[in-house]
């Protein structure tokens, strides 16, 4: 796969999960769900929060999302892991190809490594995150 392509498919991730960060530490329920991205949108709302982007609540009960989702659409697949309404835990986009990104979340923010791997598993690129900022790499001068 070529740069672009890893370029385009890791800023597809990070948009998508920038838009699917919450924060809500009331009630919330616990679950796993799994469906299409049209079905994502029609069960949950994501609603603006000024702190950690979006919060994730189910439009049937109104309460945050706390629990496992995973989307298919077209052999796009997201999962993403949830805790009262924020994107909390590994969260994984796997292309058509067979590649796929991996990213860590602590409270809506990328935090850990997310790391790009190729459709043999080989790891392409890792980049490090701490609550939310990219870490820059040290590049050892001996």
């Amino acid at each position: 796969m070529s740069n672009f392509k890893i370029l385009s498919v890791v800023l597809a991730f990070i948009c998508l999960c920038t838009f699917s960060c919450e924060l809500d530490h009331s009630s919330s329920s616990t679950s796993k769900w799994k469906g299409t991205e049209s079905a994502f949108t029609e069960d949950f709302d994501l609603l603006d929060s000024s702190e950690s982007g979006s919060i994730l609540v189910s439009r049937r009960s109104q309460k945050t999302f706390s629990g496992h989702i995973e989307r298919n659409e077209s052999g796009l697949i997201t999962e993403q892991s949830y805790l009262d309404g924020m994107l909390n835990g590994r969260s994984v986009k796997k292309s058509p190809d067979g590649s796929w990104v991996e990213v860590h979340y602590v409270k809506g923010r990328l935090h850990g490594p997310m790391t790009l791997y190729s459709s043999s598993g080989k790891v392409r690129s890792v980049m490090n995150y701490s609550n939310g900022q990219l870490v820059p790499l040290r590049i050892a001068t001996d």
